[in-house]
């Protein structure tokens, strides 16, 4: 960025390049004990219910060298312990970047702790990724299930998300992992749904042996599941932002009442424990 007679000059030439972004001002925070990464831009899928594909424009991946320098950078110069890891696809194309950015990770002892809050496509995942993250201390996996329901995961153009949970989850303890040491995110509150359909994914999810965490529909303008609401009259195109918060879906839009939603929630609690109880039966008898 420069300028010439008094006007601001933009230099774009290199925008899609993503590997010539410069490193995040991580110095400008106070805290940098734990500290977001990305090793992509975008998302190339569109769900309907998700505004990533808008937000971020086109899918745009950095290379594992590119992330490698970053990681360094934060490890020389700070003294952070962890790293969460905020891709929208972070599993996308698993043998070009993932797997070989876990690699150099290994191989150079960057030893922080990672994190994955958003959800790991599942069916992106093989016994060796699962033993990759493992020894490159991958401390917390989040995964994303959505619905075990195939029609749910057609309906919201999701169903690159479809998997064998179950397969996975075993890939994981064969990796060195406690099953409950694994979330999965359920999708719940968007108008369509039943609460039977949210209970069968809670209760799948439990059978498979995996924690569940609940993830609330939000309406975000522009995305395809917005469109329809506002076609359904749940919401106006200039109402306000405020009754786009996530947790109102039981009082405005949803067939699951404030009832139901409390219903899953203790569905949720059971199996959340039940699946603790597997892991560490001493602990609670």
């Amino acid at each position: 960025m420069g300028s010439k007679n008094g006007k601001i000059k933009r230099d774009f030439e290199n925008f899609n390049d993503i590997n010539s972004y410069p490193f995040p001002l991580f110095s400008l925070l106070r805290d940098k004990d734990s500290l977001p990464f990305l090793t992509s831009r975008g998302c190339p899928f569109q769900c309907s219910y998700c505004a990533s594909h808008l937000i971020s424009g086109k899918f745009r991946e950095r290379s594992p060298d590119n992330c490698i320098d970053e990681l360094k950078f934060i490890k020389n110069n700070f003294e952070t312990k962890h790293i969460a890891f905020y891709d929208d696809a972070l599993l996308l194309n698993p043998e070009k970047r993932i797997k070989p950015l876990l690699r150099k990770i290994i191989e150079k002892s960057l030893n922080f702790h990672f994190h994955t809050p958003n959800g790991l496509y599942i069916n992106s995942i093989d016994e060796e990724l699962a033993i990759l993250m493992k020894k490159a201390n991958f401390k917390t996996i989040r995964l994303s299930l959505e619905s075990s329901k195939a029609d749910f995961l057609k309906r919201t153009k999701s169903e690159h998300k479809l998997g064998d949970l179950k397969k996975i989850v075993g890939y994981f303890e064969k990796a060195g992992y406690k099953s409950s040491d694994l979330e999965v995110y359920i999708l719940v509150g968007l108008p369509f749904q039943e609460m039977e359909e949210v209970e069968e994914s809670i209760k799948y999810a439990g059978d498979c042996g995996v924690r569940v965490r609940l993830a609330y529909f939000s309406p975000i303008p522009g995305t395809e599941d917005w469109k329809k609401m506002v076609e359904n009259g749940f919401l106006k195109e200039d109402s306000d932002p405020l009754l786009q918060n996530k947790i109102l879906f039981p009082f405005l839009w949803s067939k699951i009442t404030p009832e139901k939603l409390e219903h899953l929630k203790k569905v949720q609690r059971e199996v959340n424990f039940r699946v603790s109880v597997q892991d560490f039966p001493l602990i609670y008898s």
